[in-house]
């Protein structure tokens, strides 16, 4: 089976130990302290390791937004390999090879959603997919507005949607609310598999996505709930493989 990973922040190590050392909002933020700068350095071996993948600039709050996503396309193009994730901007970038773009809840407040309203709705148009994370109740009823304003939007739920404490039930009523054919789910940082399991049951797996979080979690952990998946779950190469193949397809630009 191959191995594909639709959940990977790739940065430049220098430049992530400097944020890291010197940002104000590292006691602010657990992002800061939670990445693993090693494996920043060490980026080329796990890379080698996979088939392909969709690369997520890595985000603080302190990045240049235009510097990263030129780095992880950059990036892609020297190695043939990799399907580079739009962090979304100030502009509509209509030239971008593929339909793919990440929104951050350190970059980008959902009160100021009507701001990016015209990326939105480029992303609409052309019915393209947007990265976004739940992760508690303000964040769940936005992510239903933007359901609701951009219908033709596709929507990768980041981590299941879960909160920090990765809560089974606020899982479910996000499973719940969001069981339409738009919306997919990647897996990455759950360390609770029962969580996986009632995934794949409301959504069923053909809209399940295996994803890491590198460098956010241990090379361990990911190959735990990898074979966890391989190990329990039925029609596991969905997760770990086929899903992958489809949305591909979708993303490349038409």
């Amino acid at each position: 089976m191959k191995r594909y990973d639709t959940h990977l922040h790739l940065g430049n190590y220098t430049r992530c130990c400097e944020i890291v050392e010197k940002s104000e909002y590292k006691e602010k933020y657990k992002l800061y302290s939670a990445i693993n700068l090693n494996l920043i350095e060490n980026q080329k071996a796990y890379i080698d390791s996979l088939d392909d993948f969709f690369a997520i600039p890595i985000i603080f709050k302190e990045i240049d937004i235009d510097t990263e996503n030129e780095f992880i396309s950059n990036f892609c193009k020297a190695i043939h390999k990799g399907i580079p994730v739009t962090i979304i901007g100030n502009q509509v970038n209509s030239n971008t090879e593929y339909y793919i773009w990440k929104e951050h809840f350190l970059l980008h407040d959902y009160n100021d959603w009507e701001e990016r309203k015209p990326i939105y709705q480029f992303i609409n148009d052309i019915g393209g997919f947007l990265i976004i994370h739940c992760k508690d109740k303000i964040r769940l009823e936005y992510l239903k507005l933007l359901s609701e304003k951009f219908p033709k939007i596709n929507f990768i739920v980041a981590h299941l949607g879960r909160n920090a404490n990765e809560d089974e039930e606020f899982i479910l009523t996000v499973l719940k609310t969001f069981r339409n054919s738009r919306f997919y789910f990647d897996v990455s940082t759950i360390t609770n598999f029962k969580n996986i399991i009632i995934a794949s049951k409301i959504i069923s797996t053909d809209r399940l996505l295996y994803g890491s979080d590198y460098p956010y979690v241990s090379l361990k952990d990911i190959e735990d709930i990898r074979n966890q998946i391989l190990g329990f779950l039925p029609n596991a190469e969905d997760i770990l493989e086929n899903n992958f193949k489809v949305l591909r397809r979708q993303i490349v630009k038409r």
